[in-house]
Order: C-alpha cells, then structure tokens, then sequence
C-alpha cells in the first residue's frame, strides 16, 4: 500500500491534530501525496478515507464516558459492540485509547451514520491518522464490512445529503478570505475549541459571517475549512445547510463605522489619535444631545420624554478616556458652543444654567455638559451625608424640575421642566463603579441611566496606525425653527410596545430597564449628527448596534464586579475560618495552662503571679493573667491557690 496523504500537526493525545500549515486547502484532493514525496517535518499523518485510498473506518471511543450509554441507546449497539470484538479486519488502538477498524470502501458512504459519544465513522469527506500514538494491533488485509453496516452507513449518508452543494474549489482566494477576517472572527476560523461545544462555536462564525455581509459562498469555503469542522469531520453537506439556515433566518447587519460619513471621520480620526473610536462616539453622541434646544422633545404613544442623557466611558487607568473627552470637539464639529463643567454638589449644577435675581429666575445658558474625570469624583460627592448629587442627577435625565423651592423666594432655584439641556460623560474603571451598581442605586435606578463606551484598544486597533494629519468633521447646521417634538418612527413605536409589554412580565432585568430610551436617545443623537431634525429607520437600526455595544461593556463590568465580590467572599470565609480555627485554638491553650497553674500551685502552696509565671513555660506565660480569674483559682491578698 502507498496511501495518498498529508502532514498534521499535532503530535500527542492532547495536541489536536490539525491539517499541518503546509496544507492550507487539505480537502482538495489535488495537495495529497504518498507520504515519501512530502518534506514536512512531523510524526503524524492524515490518511484521507473514501474512494482515493479505498477505506473507510469505524471508530469506537471505548475510552469516553459516554461509550457504555450511547452503545445500550442505540438499536444496533450491540451489532457495534460484536464488530469491534469479532472482526479480524485491519485495527488500530488511537493514542487515546480507542479503536478504530478499517474496512474496504464502498460508494455511497460519508461521514455520517455513527453512534454520538461512542462511534464515529470516516468515509468520503474524512481522513484518520496515523503515525505516533496509534498502533497497529490487527496486521490483516481490509475486509468487506457486514451487510447491515453497509445499509445503515448508506441510508443515513444519503438523508445527509443537500441538493446545491457547492463545489468545494479551494484556490488562493481563500488565503484572500481569511487574510480579509476581522481580528474578532479570526479565532473562530483557527482555533479548534477542543472540550467545548464545537458545534455551538461553527454555528456562531457563520452567523457572525452572514450579519456581518460576507457573501453565502464565501462564509461557505471560510467555515469549511475552520479548524472546529475539520476536526469535528462535519460533512459538506450538513455544513452547507447550516450555512443556508443562517442566511434565511438572519439580516446583515448595518457597518456601523462606514454607514456615514460623520461616522468614518469619527473612526479614523480616532485612529490617528491611537484611541478607540466607540469612546469617542460615546462624548460626540452627549455633545450632539446637548445642541438640541431645551425645550424640545421626544414624541411617542406613550407621550413627551426628555432627550438629556449620559455616557459611562469605561477603561483600564491609561486606556485613552480622557483623550476621548479632550478631543472630541475637534475631531466633529457641530456649530455650537457647548459648555462644560464638573458640579461638586446637585445644587451646583443648577447654578450653571441660572440664578436667582432678586426673586426671579435668571438663566446664563440652557445647555451645559457635565463631566466627571473618574467615577470616584462622582460617587464620593454622591455618597457624602446631605449631598444631592445622585438625586438632581436622575431628575435632569428625565428633564424634570432641578432645584428646590424654599420660604424664602430670594433663595430659591428651582428651573422649570424642560428648560434646560443637560448631558454627561463620566470616566470610569471597573472596579470603581462597585458604588454606582449597590442596591439603593438600582433601586433609584441611577445606573440603568447610563449609555456604556468602551475605550480599551483591541489588537486590531493597535496594529491599525494612521499617522496623516486630523480631518475635523463638520456636521451640517440643523434648522429647528417651528419643532417641538422629534417624533418616533413605526418601527420605534412597535419596539416600545414590545418594550413595555415584557417589562410588565418581569422579562427585561431592573438594570435594562431604561434601554429603550437610551437607545431612543442614540438614535436622536445619529440624526443630529447627519444635520436632520426628524428621525428615519436608519437612525433606528444603527442605534441597536450603538446598544450591543452598550450591553456588552455593561456586562462586562458587572462580570468583573460580580467576580469581585466573590473572591472577597472567599477571602472573608477563610479569614472568618482562621479566626475560629486560632479561638479554638487559644481556648484549648487556656485549659493546658490552667491545668499546669492548678500542678503548680498544689505543690508549692500559694504564689504571687509572677511566681507562678517563672514556674510554668515561657511560651504558656502570656496566658497567667487570664487563667488566674477562673472560678478554679481563690485570691488572698496578693497570693492565689486552688480553690477549695
């Protein structure tokens, strides 16, 4: 025999053997060869199953736990168990444990018709290997599997089969396609996800694929050949339909970065700075908010709601929030002046919009942008004994009445509804924002207020430099002469119905619960910064990938505190368990010691403490004083015996 074949590279029962790289494109039957005519330096080799070598092989993982089980489930188990102890075909022992026997290929058999846990089947579509770790424990000519196996291997082969498989014609264009894959997707395509849920893995980098607009065909040949299908052995056909399926069940979704103008700018420009762009689209999107005049308002079926709104920029110390912060008003220019401050007090941020003049309302501006460096700044003015801060913070995101009306009408702020526009962005370290999640700030649900803006760089990010010069962006002048609400599209109207609908069944978690409006915000903010002043679903459907942004850093904060929290407990448990373990500890040295004092003081008759001190061990010593006050001990004068 000279079997056609290829390299692997994994060399050891742990190692997943995986098409070496010098075989980039192993299904085309073309790249195989006889074994001598390869150069490749590796120990371990592919044997294609199927028609080209003329084999096919049943594998059996004897080794699994889940071998027993699966073969008693199965109708024909016992056939499987009786083939594997009786056959004198050809027969390997895997380096895992199990066994595999080769039989003489007929037409018609795929990879299909196995027992799931127990036994796999390779036939056309598949290959086994070979070489260190499998030994070779039957040395006899293939045979002519039993009939039955033929008809079952056969029949469940054929109902795998789908019509308009394409043909697998692997060219250089697939070094192009994975060349082309976002650094996010890459670890789908080359990672094999041994002891996951392989399966759960393929299914989740073709509907990446298909939302992200790749082509049918070209998602096809990428997952096709990912490393989680070719050491899973998935045949083509199965794999075609679940590429099918995604494409009928799922959309592409919008590119976010590249669906404006005003959005590229704000992406490159934040290349240039070495920043990550969501950050900076999270301060741009409070400064859009906040050029929208006070008065007006978001329409609805469930009437007027404020358009004030806040941005959490989360990141490690020294990930780029301040650069967010500092730049934004360069890289996209809207036209008008919009304040800033940082309000040490709620009283405070009222006083940036007016004063009281003598008994009358005075208002400086209707716009102000509140900014906060770090989180602590915030929470450690929120949390003092008094303070007002987190309340008059959650009253202007609902563009409420800000201030308080006292007696005295010379002292009294109090800016009417609507009457101001307030935004706010806020830096912020997760570990920091434990404050900000505790059950009183849900409860008041001042955290549920926030949109969330990573500003960590992915690697992507970083290996992405741009060193040409700024190109400021400037976003169209917005006429809003004669408008008073900004009103909500169909599809806007139909998600709040649905919206309220599962809030009342308790469906959308306490923390979610302002997610349609901050969505309803971001959305507003994407038409301003298109220089409109009514809302389109495009707005709408972009603003749903502002919020999986959202959710995700939100997530993963509240994973880290979460994490947090129980290792502190863990700690907390163990040192409790310490100080109890020393307690019991010091309680079984109290009874040595008084034990020795009572010795002591029968023999010697009354002693003074220091006596008894110098007439036990240094190391029990420390414990006299304590010992000498038991009910076991009298005092006379300054002298203690045993009582009587």
């Amino acid at each position: 025999m000279n079997p056609l074949v290829f390299p692997l590279r994994g060399s050891s029962a742990v190692e997943p053997k995986k098409p070496h790289s010098d075989v980039p494109t192993w299904r085309n039957s073309s790249a195989w060869k006889p074994q001598g005519e390869w150069d490749t330096p590796t120990d371990m080799w592919a044997h294609p199953t199927g028609p080209v070598n003329g084999f096919f092989t049943i594998d059996f993982d004897t080794y699994k736990d889940t071998y027993r089980a699966a073969i008693e489930s199965d109708p024909e188990g016992a056939l499987f168990e009786d083939l594997l102890n009786a056959s004198t075909t050809r027969k390997f022992r895997s380096m895992s444990g199990g066994y595999q026997l080769e039989f003489r290929y007929v037409d018609g058999i795929t990879n299909a018709g196995g027992i799931n846990g127990a036994v796999d089947i390779r036939g056309a579509q598949g290959y086994v290997a070979r070489g260190a770790g499998y030994t070779l424990i039957q040395d006899n000519p293939r045979e002519d599997a039993p009939a039955w196996l033929i008809e079952r291997l056969q029949k469940r082969s054929a109902a795998g089969l789908a019509t308009n498989v394409p043909a697998p014609e692997f060219t250089a264009e697939l070094a192009d396609l994975v060349a082309a894959l976002p650094i996010e997707m890459s670890g789908l395509y080359e990672d094999d996800h041994t002891g996951s849920d392989r399966s759960a893995y393929t299914w989740r980098f073709i509907c990446d694929l298909c939302e992200s607009g790749w082509p049918i065909e070209d998602t096809y040949l990428l997952v096709m050949n990912s490393q989680d299908v070719l050491s899973k052995h998935v045949p083509d056909a199965s794999l075609w339909r679940q590429v099918q399926k995604a494409y009928a069940e799922r959309k592409p979704r919008k590119d976010f970065w590249n669906a404006r103008p005003v959005l590229l700018s704000i992406k490159r420009n934040s290349q240039r700075l070495r920043a990550n762009p969501w950050g900076m689209f999270g301060i741009v999107a409070m400064r859009a908010l906040n050029t929208i005049p006070a008065e007006v308002r978001f329409s609805s079926q469930f009437g007027s709601a404020s358009l004030n709104a806040a941005a959490m920029l989360m990141g490690r110390s020294g990930a780029g929030k301040s650069r967010a912060m500092g730049n934004a008003e360069e890289i996209v220019r809207l036209g008008v002046d919009i304040p800033t401050a940082t309000p040490g007090s709620g009283e405070s941020m009222v006083s940036a919009f007016a004063e009281n003049v003598k008994g009358e309302i005075q208002f400086h501006r209707h716009n102000m942008m509140f900014t906060f460096d770090e989180i602590g700044q915030f929470t450690a003015t929120g949390t003092k004994s008094g303070s007002t801060l987190n309340e008059y913070v959650k009253t202007a995101f609902t563009g409420g009445p800000l201030g308080r009306i006292l007696a005295d009408k010379n002292k009294s702020l109090q800016l009417p509804a609507h009457s101001y526009r307030a935004t706010m962005a806020m830096n912020a370290q997760p570990g920091r924002c434990v404050d900000l999640f505790n059950a009183e700030n849900l409860a008041g649900g001042l955290p549920q207020r926030f949109l969330w803006f990573g500003v960590s760089r992915t690697q992507e990010m970083r290996n992405h430099k741009d060193d040409t010069d700024m190109e400021p962006y400037e976003v169209p002048e917005r006429n809003w002469s004669g408008v008073a609400r900004i009103k909500a599209t169909r599809a806007m109207r139909d998600f709040y119905d649905q919206f309220e609908d599962d809030m009342e069944d308790e469906k959308i978690p306490e923390y979610k619960s302002h997610d349609g409006m901050n969505r309803t915000k971001i959305a507003v903010a994407l038409m301003v910064l298109d220089g409109r002043t009514e809302l389109n679903d495009e707005d709408w459907d972009l603003s749903a990938l502002v919020m999986a942004h959202s959710d995700s850093v939100r997530e993963d904060v509240r994973s880290e505190l979460a994490a947090a929290e129980a290792a502190s407990n863990r700690a907390k448990g163990v040192n409790a368990a310490k100080a109890k373990r020393a307690e019991d500890n010091t309680l079984v040295e109290l009874d040595t010691v008084e034990a020795r004092v009572a010795e002591v003081l029968k023999a010697k008759g009354p002693l003074t403490p220091g006596v008894i001190r110098n007439s036990i061990s240094k190391n029990q010593r420390q414990h006299v004083e304590a010992v000498l006050n038991s009910p076991k001990f009298m005092r006379n004068g300054n002298k203690y015996a045993v009582a009587n």
